[in-house]
């Protein structure tokens, strides 16, 4: 006969469960690189699906991509592909 787990062992495993990563429906921003020289960054990105990769979750995205450099008109692409691992969350 199976039986519920009690006691430590449920705590133990509530406490897993909880702190499992997982992936934000959408993203504001997301700075991939920052100096005073130039920065790097996904905007307004939306989640678009999930995957596992040695046994990490992985978080795929769609956004913006913007870069910048002082001197120069930003660069802004809409519509990019980009994923992070949901610990990085």
């Amino acid at each position: 006969m199976l039986m519920a787990p009690s006691g430590a062992l449920a705590a133990a495993a509530d406490a897993g469960a909880a702190a499992a990563p997982t992936c934000p429906a959408t993203v504001a921003q997301f700075v991939i690189f920052a100096s005073p020289r130039a920065v790097a960054k996904y905007l307004d990105s939306t989640l678009v699906s999930t995957s596992v990769v040695s046994g990490k979750l992985q978080c795929h995205f769609v956004g913006t991509a913007y870069a910048a450099v002082p001197g120069r008109p930003p660069t802004i692409t809409p519509n990019v592909a980009w994923s992070r691992p949901a610990s990085v969350f």
